[in-house]
């Protein structure tokens, strides 16, 4: 199964990933959503590391945790939250969000995919969430020596460090079609 995500979501990319550093490549995990097989068995496989934490809560990081956490809920049976992404890169609740998170007992932070944490660090930022946050959970880590980034423990289907930008001899290259 990594074999075949890492083909379909990796990519040359010349540009800057969520936490600012500049990079040559990128996971982009999104793909992952419109192969509908592939789809399932993602969200099934992420689904199982949430459920030790016994949560009544998903919360989505903006846009890259969207579909995931939507699946992943229906497969638990437990509610989600979407949160908004502005302009400026900032995090806040749609309506109704900041009650929702303060009626959850415990939630999940779910994101495709997890690096530096910036994302992740921003939806803790916001009001009630660091203190009914139990994990944060993901498809890939491609980073997994920032954990110490985080308050909470992660959980990511795979991990494997992977630079922002790799020299042209790396054998991630080869996944490229």
């Amino acid at each position: 199964m990594y074999e075949t995500i890492f083909r379909l979501c990796f990519d040359r990319y010349e540009g800057r990933l969520a936490g600012g550093q500049k990079a040559n490549n990128k996971l982009d995990l999104e793909r992952v959503a419109n192969v509908l097989s592939l789809r399932g068995q993602v969200a099934h496989n992420v689904a199982s590391l949430v459920i030790p934490c016994e949560v009544d809560l998903l919360v989505s990081t903006p846009r890259g945790g969207d579909w995931l956490t939507k699946d992943m809920a229906q497969i638990l049976g437990v509610e989600y939250l979407l949160l908004n992404k502005d302009e400026d890169k900032n995090f806040t609740y749609f309506s109704g969000g900041a009650e929702r998170v303060a009626s959850s007992e415990k939630l999940v932070i779910v994101d495709d995919l997890m690096n530096r944490r910036t994302n992740t660090n921003k939806v803790l930022a916001l009001p009630g969430m660091a203190e009914r946050a139990a994990a944060a959970v993901a498809i890939f880590d491609r980073n997994p020596d920032m954990k110490s980034a985080l308050p909470i423990s992660q959980h990511a289907w795979f991990e494997e460090y992977i630079a922002e930008e790799l020299p042209d001899s790396d054998p991630h290259w080869g996944f490229l079609s």
